[in-house]
């Protein structure tokens, strides 16, 4: 099947352009035309011209070669390293034959280009925070953190979950600041690694890229393997992270404190969540049942407090004022004095004080009694 470029850097298979050989019975020849087919002859003249751009593609091919060629049921077809593989596509493609002279030359440029691209990935961390999850590569001659080359406008953060889950399976959930990547430059190679701690040592890693990673697992900080590829530089940064967020991760207990005026009481035993439950539902039951018997009462009621309005309305169209109705209730008086009842008059009546009767007069002084009686 030819695959057309139709912009954007992305592709589309060509209906009807399926090759006439099954993959299965290609010879070499065969198969590096079908390759060059698929990646090469519909790229644009763009693409073309620049040599970064053109082997992209062939790298492209090179891995639908592995994959799905020479990989393939019954197949003959040889593995074939990179330069190797790009080496017999100069020398049998005719689009790229004029090219062939430069070959050399290209390819180094390419990989020299391809070690400046900045890439992004993930320190796997245990919950001790002292085991590190590395990744070896396909040949198995090194291990690694699992990371890989940042696109173009993509951002850090999402270079590195996106290889990281290429590569161990594991989906990073959490959200990663891009100020906080540990990042150093390694022969011209900018990295940038973030710390993801607290990952379950039990997990099943499966990488889900094909011929890249050979296997994945968790390592003491202070036991690396010896063949490694840019571990050990990392590690001093790992460390100071660490010891940073173990700071970070005391001073935040994990519920907050109780306070002295209401502290937070012990939590319920099965047995008292049960009857707690039972005494809910027997509560429900008993507010029911007097729902219940009360109902007819409240039915009742209505139903003589509507008869008693319907009554009501009717005396007072024949003119007549209903018994029910009542009398205003009259304005207190100004002066004070409270209330007067319906009918009454407000003024008060006035009542004649009587008089004191007076007390009789004394008795005469007995002071000249002497005198008086007496010639």
């Amino acid at each position: 099947m030819v695959r057309k470029y139709i912009g954007n850097g992305q592709w589309a298979d060509v209906p009807g352009t399926a090759p006439t050989k099954t993959t299965t019975n290609l010879d070499l020849d065969a198969a590096l035309e079908e390759v060059a087919t698929r990646f090469l002859v519909h790229l644009p003249d763009s693409e073309l011209q620049s040599g970064d751009r053109l082997f992209f593609q062939i790298e492209q091919a090179h891995w639908f070669y592995e994959d799905f060629l020479a990989d393939a049921d019954g197949s003959s077809l040889p593995h074939l390293h990179l330069r190797k593989f790009a080496s017999k596509l100069f020398n049998s493609v005719e689009l790229l034959k004029p090219l062939k002279a430069h070959y050399e030359e290209l390819f180094d440029e390419f990989r020299a280009y391809k070690g400046k691209i900045p890439v992004c990935g993930c320190v796997l961390l245990d919950p001790s925070l002292t085991k590190v999850v590395l990744v070896q590569n396909w040949a198995k001659t090194s291990w690694g953190l699992p990371k890989g080359k940042l696109n173009q406008n993509e951002k850090k953060s999402e270079c590195a979950k996106r290889e990281v889950g290429e590569e161990t399976g594991y989906d990073v959930l959490i959200d990663l600041d891009e100020n906080e990547a540990l990042e150093l430059v390694n022969q011209d190679q900018h990295a940038a690694m973030f710390c993801v701690p607290d990952v379950d040592p039990s997990f099943d890693f499966q990488p889900r890229v094909r011929k890249e990673i050979s296997n994945v697992k968790f390592f003491p900080m202070d036991q690396l393997p010896a063949k490694q590829w840019g571990v050990g530089q990392f590690v001093p940064k790992i460390k100071r992270w660490v010891k940073q967020y173990k700071k970070k991760r005391k001073g935040l207990p994990d519920t907050p404190p109780a306070s002295p005026s209401r502290p937070v009481p012990p939590p319920l035993s099965p047995s008292q969540v049960e009857r707690s439950l039972e005494a809910s539902s027997s509560n429900d039951r008993i507010l029911k049942a007097f729902d219940a018997a009360l109902e007819p009462h409240l039915e009742a009621a209505r139903r003589e407090l509507e008869e008693a309005l319907v009554e009501a309305e009717a005396s007072y169209s024949n003119g007549h004022a209903p018994e029910t109705a009542l009398e205003p209730t009259p304005p207190p008086k100004p002066g004070g004095g409270g209330w007067a009842a319906p009918g009454t008059s407000t003024k008060r009546k006035k009542t004649k004080k009587k008089k004191a009767a007076m007390p009789p007069p004394p008795p005469p002084s007995r002071q000249n009694d002497d005198e008086e009686g007496y010639a």
